[in-house]
């Protein structure tokens, strides 16, 4: 790949990092940009801007140089988290959307490249921690009387209720509404649940 020296700032990419069902912001603590094309692959030069809500924009400062792929580019976005996962999403573009063209003169006197295509958006999206769902089942509201031998099922997830009136459920699936069924004694008894998956593990307490 040749590479283009630019004369001025040029935002590369935007986009947003979060996490899915929540749409929580999420900081990652390394970020990194690979071009790959004509045969080879290079870790391109660049500063990233993180936002509060999510956002992120990377740059490539004056004077540095930006490969020209002859063919078919791949843009991949890697972003290692606090746990230590690793997450990556990619873009895949023509030669001709990564190509600059020469939009005047610069600071330094000589002529200026863009990529009048940029910025290009890519946004990488991070399933939450696996959750437990534990939980208390009695019959009308009375502590003494657990429901025992009661089926629990949350999609397709199920358990029984053991003789303390107690159950547990994991890992919990990835949505933000859900219905959680009670079947005792042939009756069903649905129950709304919403997860907080800032936690890795949730009670709650059922009486049907």
């Amino acid at each position: 790949m040749a590479d283009a020296v630019l004369a001025s700032r040029l935002v590369l990419i935007k986009g947003r990092i979060i996490e899915t069902v929540t749409n929580r912001p999420i900081r990652p603590i390394d970020f990194s940009v690979e071009l790959s094309g004509d045969g080879a692959a290079r870790r391109l030069s660049g500063v990233p801007v993180f936002k509060p809500s999510g956002h992120y924009a990377f740059s490539i400062h004056s004077s540095h140089e930006v490969p020209q792929p002859s063919g078919a580019v791949t843009i991949t976005v890697a972003v290692t988290l606090a746990d230590g996962q690793v997450v990556s999403e990619s873009l895949a573009l023509d030669h001709t959307d990564f190509a600059t063209s020469d939009t005047g003169f610069g600071s330094a006197g000589r002529m200026a490249t863009s990529i009048p295509n940029a910025p290009f958006e890519i946004d990488l999206t991070v399933d939450p921690k696996p959750l437990t769902l534990t939980g208390h089942v009695v019959i009308d509201h009375d502590a003494d009387a657990p429901a025992v031998g009661a089926t629990i099922v949350l999609g397709p997830l199920s358990t029984t209720v053991d003789g303390q009136g107690d159950f547990r459920l994991h890992p919990v699936p990835l949505s933000a509404r859900q219905t959680l069924t009670i079947t005792h004694n042939g009756a069903d008894h649905d129950q709304i649940f919403v997860p907080d998956f800032s936690s890795s593990n949730n009670f709650q307490s059922y009486s049907i």
